[in-house]
């Protein structure tokens, strides 16, 4: 029996959540973007948007 390892990914805030509520409007573009390299360059198997 083998098994394969779980993989995750990482959901990229948007705002429509009210996840980018603390941040300037002017830097939600940035701070997305930001997230988004992070997780490209990490363990991550998949950026969700």
């Amino acid at each position: 029996m083998t098994s394969t390892p779980m993989k995750f990914g990482l959901f990229v805030p948007q705002g429509w959540r009210l996840d980018l509520v603390d941040i300037d409007p002017k830097s939600h573009w940035e701070t997305m973007l930001r997230v988004a390299k992070h997780a490209d360059a990490g363990p991550w198997e998949s950026i969700w948007v």
